[in-house]
């Protein structure tokens, strides 16, 4: 499943009283009143298999599965049975799509209506930038209406819009002002043609809702497209607030069964949307004023409303319900976990700083029977926080994986560098520096002093680990070089340790660093001190006191508070 995305459509359904829509073809075969089917055509890029849902009184009752094809095809007849809200998921792992079933979002779903007539619903998810298509086979009332409603309903938004805005830079009533055009005359007659024009849409609203039979999911639906309209002593900038009041006053909030139509979500988002913030605010502060208006409005319900969440909260909740016992390694694991990372992204993304700790959770959740997904998870996981730099959530993981070591299977390479790197805690003796020697002051007779580990040294020592070309170690060293006076006079000798390759550019890179420390054995991160620090990415920071003892290990000098 591509980008492990529920890919799923709603089917409202109810009762039709047929007036003045267009005809039913009803499709009669013996032992059954009539037939409608959905085909499905997915290739490649969805699960194997699909899970349908009926709305029963309490929530989403489970009532078939089906495997796709080799073709990545299915067929599946709709029930009359069914009729109600039905949900299909598409997932290859349950807790996505009881999830589903619990929380089917609007943004990402499919709605039309199956009345079990012979309609014959052709869906296809191939392309990247519509997860979700469809194309209607032969027509009945209820599509006929939604089509007709969503032409309309589209129309209006828009000439509303453009009203609206027009009413924006027109002064209103009273207002002094030599420019005719710009008078409080003009805005007048805008707030007609505004009124007329959603005037107008509401009555068809209601001649659309008058086919369908009282408290059915259409009349409901066609109801919930209505709109209100401000009274004229509304001020133009106390209209949305107003309109944030009154939105749901043609919504039944008595009814239960309206929580289940996707449009009504919609029209709650529009309610937090209208109430948000005015200018720029942070996002605690939207989130609260969302959270406020949500309030309000849930105390004219009579029913719990459901939970809203951002796409970016709705993919999370589905990264944390990710089942990797069976998910890694299956098709398209890496590029899903690759989709994952722009949430938490240091500076854009809207989980920045919560990576590892999403993550553990993944690690939990494995079971210890499967220790091949526990360990090449991790794997996967600290190479991510090499590649991207993210040495706070790779510390983290690293510590993480020192407590569980029993958990892993065979730990090479990376793992096992991070289980030494674990090793190290504050506290903790120093590991002695290989080829320290070849950098210490010459003694009097002119020969290097002999190897002195860091537990032995007087002096406190800052050691970093960092390579040539890494854009967050060249900010570091800067840092370092801007800051080496000050490390001298508090009792600081500092160390580089280089995991270059190549000695040229090691040396173009080091020549100007004033400490006389510098060390590079050519090695990379295969180097003894590399490996005896369990260093998994660059920079990575150690303090260590006099006494030889690790103060702390820290991805940023900033973090080290040796400066404070």
């Amino acid at each position: 499943m591509k980008k492990l995305q529920f890919l799923l459509f709603v089917l409202i359904c109810h009762t039709v009283g047929a007036q003045n829509i267009a005809p039913v073809h009803s499709c009669k075969t013996p032992g059954n009143s009539s037939i409608a089917t959905l085909h499905g055509d997915y290739g490649g890029d969805a699960s194997k298999k699909f899970y349908i849902g009926v709305y029963r009184e309490s929530g989403f009752q489970l009532v078939d599965s089906v495997f796709i094809s080799q073709k990545g095809t299915l067929t599946v007849p709709l029930r009359n049975e069914w009729r109600g809200v039905i949900i299909v998921a598409c997932g290859d792992y349950e807790p996505l799509w009881r999830e589903t079933f619990r929380n089917a979002n609007p943004e990402t779903s499919l709605q039309f209506v199956f009345d079990g007539q012979d309609i014959e619903y052709k869906t296809s998810w191939r392309h990247q930038s519509y997860p979700s298509y469809l194309k209607y086979g032969k027509g009945c009332e209820a599509t006929v209406a939604l089509k007709e409603l969503n032409k309309r309903f589209n129309a209006l938004q828009e000439r509303m819009y453009y009203i609206e805005k027009l009413m924006e830079k027109t002064p209103e009533q009273g207002a002094s002002n030599l420019d005719t055009y710009n008078s409080g005359a003009f805005n007048a007659p805008l707030r007609v043609e505004f009124a007329y024009s959603v005037g107008n849409f509401n009555a068809f609203c209601d001649s659309v809702s008058n086919n369908f039979k009282g408290q059915t999911f259409m009349q409901l639906y066609c109801q919930m497209f209505k709109q209100v309209v401000p009274p004229n002593n509304i001020q133009f900038q106390q209209r949305p607030a107003w309109r944030a009041e009154h939105l749901f006053d043609y919504c039944d909030l008595k009814n239960p069964v309206t929580v289940n139509i996707p449009l009504f979500k919609d029209k709650i988002r529009q309610y937090l949307y209208l109430n948000m913030p005015v200018g720029v605010a942070s996002t605690d502060a939207i989130e609260q004023s969302q959270k406020d208006a949500l309030e309000r409005l849930q105390a004219k319900c009579s029913f719990t409303l459901p939970t809203l969440l951002s796409e970016e909260q709705q993919l999370r909740q589905q990264i944390l319900a990710t089942n990797m016992e069976e998910f890694y390694g299956s098709p398209g694991y890496h590029d899903t976990v690759n989709s994952w990372l722009p949430l938490y992204n240091p500076g854009s993304g809207r989980f920045q700083g919560m990576f590892a700790e999403d993550m553990l959770t993944l690690l939990d959740n494995i079971h210890d029977h499967a220790p091949e997904a526990f360990t090449g998870f991790a794997n996967d996981l600290l190479s991510i926080c090499t590649q991207l730099g993210w040495d706070n959530d790779g510390t983290i993981i690293a510590e993480y994986l020192y407590q569980n070591q029993s958990r892993l299977k065979k730990p090479t390479g990376i793992i096992k560098k991070s289980i030494e790197y674990g090793r190290l805690q504050p506290g903790q003796p120093a590991p002695n520096l290989v080829g320290a020697e070849y950098f210490l002051p010459k003694n009097e007779t002119g020969t290097r002093a002999q190897n002195i580990a860091p537990q032995q040294a007087p002096q406190r020592r800052l050691i970093i680990f960092y390579e040539s070309g890494c854009n967050n170690c060249e900010n570091e060293m800067r840092q370092l070089i801007g800051n080496y006076s000050i490390l001298q006079e508090r009792g600081y000798d500092v160390i580089s340790i280089s995991a270059d390759n190549d000695q040229t550019v090691y040396e173009c890179h080091s020549r100007d660093f004033p400490w006389p420390e510098k060390l590079c054995d050519f090695k990379g991160f295969e180097g003894e001190n590399f490996k005896n620090y369990g260093v998994i990415g660059t920079p990575t920071i150690y303090v260590i006191d006099e006494k030889g003892i690790i103060k702390g290990k820290y991805a940023r000098l900033v973090d080290t508070e040796v400066l404070n």
